[in-house]
């Protein structure tokens, strides 16, 4: 589950850093191309929020891993914090 978040957040940085990049154009050069491009990256970006049912088809879970996910008290994800030797 971590790559796949690592995946979807690395998918919206493509979509991202190029909108922004147009926007920055557009206040350049005042060239409403690049704005239009702007607005449709941004449309684009807004469309493929995340969703269980997405996550799901783009994993191809097996019916056990399906219930799991839909479930929304289980945990689907851990994340293993490094002890500092401060404790």
């Amino acid at each position: 589950m971590n790559a796949y978040r690592s995946i979807v957040i690395m998918g919206y940085a493509f979509l991202e850093v190029p909108s922004m990049l147009a926007i920055v154009s557009y206040l350049v050069t005042n060239n409403w191309l690049f704005l239009t491009m702007a607005g449709l990256m941004i449309v684009i970006f807004l469309s493929s929020k995340p969703a269980v049912e997405k996550a799901i088809r783009d994993l191809e879970l097996n019916p056990t891993e399906r219930d799991t996910l839909s479930n929304p008290k289980a945990i689907v994800a851990s994340v293993r914090l490094q002890n500092d030797g401060s404790d």
